[in-house]
């Protein structure tokens, strides 16, 4: 069947499908070593092939009955191709570096879009957003939907906004029913956590934390008294869950269901340098990135365009944009320090895991480990080339995966039921 459906229309749909499939592969792995390396241990059970031959002809399917592959002078094929490109490039970016991010809020729209953009368009970061409800209590610019239709509405939006940056989106609120909804505006946290019910919400959020594993957690408001009641209560117990996702006491069903305790390594807050509360300024803003054409700051306002019902998105010109934020705590240094980067003391990638591996052994294969994903990345765009180098680096991720087999390491329930789900 493979062999049928690889006819000349075919082939460039499916090289390019099958190397982010390749390299999705290797992103998953990076986060299942990082696991392993982490929680000493995991025991892996091996990709069932028959699913994998699934994918790719569903791959394969999917890019449907292009007649003009080929024609490079088409403006909408080049249209095509450069985006093709683009979602390439997602996934080969994000073999540069093993850091997790995850930023919280209250309504869809709460998200920081431009420090999201930076961070996983730019920096190849693992991102995802948390926020607690679907924002029916919200305007509506496009429509006369209110409530649940609005929610509807909004949560659309802000999935196709959190496509676009290549970020990962939960959301709190489960269902229609759900207490953990947008009643409108809150004059403080204990209204608005009163009538979510605050073990819930905390009970979620703990969730999402253990399942996502940020190195770095960032609310986006601070709770300050004339700040809405929402995005108060969701700022207090981003920073309360902090230190409480590590404690195998707090909701200790959890575990017994598959995830593991999670300790995050530092937590932000947006801070003013007008108050004193700035321990770190960065740009993210100032220079356009030559696969998307585009500041970081820019791709983000896209992103904010998809809230079409509330208004968002603005067009901005290339200039520097500065993020301002307040290390509130941290588990690598002291709260409250000055840096100058928001990776600071953070392993950047597995060279910098390896430092703080006494295993001199294990530590050459990380060494080599991340070579061979650097590799990955300079290759771009060559794809055929592309293609070779995964599947040399996925028998590498064979080799360390066996190496830490060899040396006892145990069973983690998290990565199966994220990554392999039950067979």
């Amino acid at each position: 069947m493979v062999d049928k459906l690889l006819t000349q229309k075919h082939y460039a749909c499916f090289k390019q499908n099958y190397l982010i499939f390749h390299n999705l592969m290797i992103k998953k792995y990076i986060v299942y070593l990082k696991s392993y390396l982490n929680r000493k241990g995991i025991l892996m059970k091996k990709w069932i092939s028959g699913i994998i031959l699934f994918m790719l002809v569903g791959l394969l399917l999917a890019c449907g009955d292009e007649e003009n592959v080929n024609n490079s002078e088409d403006k909408e094929t080049t249209a095509e191709n450069e985006k093709d490109q683009q979602e390439l490039w997602k996934e080969i970016n994000s073999l540069k570096t093993i850091v997790s991010f995850m930023n919280t809020g209250a309504h869809p729209d709460d998200e920081n879009s431009g420090l999201l953009a930076f961070m996983s368009l730019g920096k190849g970061v693992e991102s995802s957003t948390v926020l607690a409800n679907r924002g029916k209590g919200g305007q509506n610019e496009i429509g006369t939907e209110t409530g649940e239709g609005l929610s509807v509405i909004r949560t659309r939006e802000l999935q196709e906004a959190s496509k676009f940056i290549n970020n990962d989106l939960e959301i709190l609120n489960q269902d229609f029913d759900d207490s953990i909804t947008d009643f409108g505006f809150s004059k403080s946290p204990d209204e608005t956590l009163e009538k979510w019910g605050e073990e819930k919400t905390y009970k979620r959020l703990i969730k999402e934390i253990r399942k996502h594993r940020p190195d770095i957690l960032f609310t986006s408001f601070r709770d300050i008294e004339n700040q809405h009641g929402h995005h108060r209560a969701v700022s207090i117990l981003s920073q309360r869950a902090f230190n409480d996702a590590a404690n195998p006491e707090v909701f200790p069903e959890q575990l017994e269901n598959g995830l593991e305790v999670w300790q995050p390594q530092k937590f932000y807050l947006p801070a003013n340098d007008d108050e004193g509360n700035e321990t770190l300024r960065f740009n993210i803003g100032g220079e356009v990135d030559p696969i998307y054409n585009k500041t970081y700051p820019q791709l983000g306002e896209e992103a904010r365009y998809f809230h079409e019902s509330q208004g968002m998105g603005e067009d901005l010109e290339v200039e520097d944009q500065y993020e301002s934020l307040e290390l509130a705590e941290s588990e690598v240094n002291n709260k409250g320090k000055e840096e100058k980067s928001i990776f600071d003391d953070i392993p950047y990638d597995f060279k910098e895991y390896a430092d703080q591996i006494d295993d001199e052994d294990l530590k050459e294969e990380l060494n080599n480990f991340q070579e061979e994903l650097d590799e990955i990345v300079d290759l771009y765009p060559e794809k055929l080339k592309i293609l070779e180098k995964t599947q040399k680096v996925l028998g590498t991720v064979d080799d360390i995966k066996a190496q830490l087999q060899d040396e006892n390491y145990s069973l983690s329930g998290f990565y199966e039921s994220r990554f392999i789900g039950s067979s």
